[in-house]
């Protein structure tokens, strides 16, 4: 996932505009909150010839009192092969790189920094799929069977 932080901000409709007519075709969502605007835009690409299957979600978050809105972008679904983990992690510098030349544009103050993150579960180490498992759900010897592969692991 990356964010970037941009500051000196006075209005996002021009770079709600870029986002919304290259990087989010299939679903946008905006909203006004007290003295923030928010919205949520997602691209999704099935490439069945090539392989690359991948969806990627952008967050806008623009703070009208302190002049700041923080873009986050991540990769939320796909991306089994290796070639699809290319084609997002293209598709997600080129965006990247659009937010940040449009800030450029405008004169604002940016930073872009890449955030770690984690799953949101014990994470499967045959199919890498993340679930909250309750320990009243645990075998004995403290394992499971994933929710996605049915396979058993032991839960962190």
């Amino acid at each position: 996932m990356f964010k970037v932080k941009c500051s000196n901000v006075t209005e996002i409709k021009g770079l709600v505009e870029v986002i919304e007519d290259k990087y989010a075709p299939y679903y946008r969502r905006r909203w006004s909150l007290h003295d923030r605007e928010i919205g949520i835009y997602l691209y999704e690409h099935l490439g069945t010839y090539s392989g690359s299957v991948f969806t990627i979600m952008t967050i806008v978050d623009f703070d009208m009192n302190t002049d700041t809105c923080d873009v986050d972008v991540r990769n939320v679904g796909g991306a089994m092969s290796l070639i699809g983990m290319s084609k997002a992690e293209d598709f997600v510098t080129r965006l990247i790189n659009e937010i940040t030349d449009y800030a450029d544009r405008q004169g604002w103050t940016y930073e872009v920094e890449r955030v770690k993150t984690r799953p949101a579960g014990s994470q499967c180490p045959n199919c890498k799929a993340a679930y909250k498992y309750p320990k009243e759900n645990r075998r004995e010897d403290g394992s499971v069977d994933c929710q996605n592969c049915g396979k058993p692991f032991t839960p962190e």
